[in-house]
């Protein structure tokens, strides 16, 4: 991808200041269209709690945490990882492995650190 196609999450560790990066998501999920949209893309995949899902491009985790649901959530950005992670959400343990190359145990391995 040539640096003229990037945005703003393209390259969250390697920004000055990757708390804007999380910032940005958290004020997005305040607003209500944002809200709605996220709440119509829930309906449609009308997750099961019996299933175990993996959100690629996850963020800071906020869509991952669905109550009774298995998510795991994935994120080349280690700020969005950790911060996901601090807020309770079940991350993949190694956020640098393509997602197609995860197992259900990546998940289970100790905290990202």
């Amino acid at each position: 991808m040539s640096a003229g196609n990037e945005h703003g999450f393209t390259r969250v560790d390697e920004s000055s200041r990757p708390a804007a990066c999380v910032e940005c998501l958290d004020t997005l999920h305040t607003h209500p269209f944002y809200r709605e949209y996220k709440a119509r893309v829930r309906e449609i995949l009308r997750p099961l709690r019996a299933g175990l899902y993996l959100e690629v491009g996850a963020g800071v985790g906020t869509d991952a945490r669905i109550p009774g649901v298995n998510v795991i959530a994935l994120d080349k950005s280690l700020t969005m990882c950790r911060e996901a992670q601090a807020r309770g959400q079940r991350v993949a343990s190694d956020p640098t492995k393509p997602a197609l190359f995860l197992s259900v145990r990546d998940a289970d391995r100790p905290r990202i650190a």
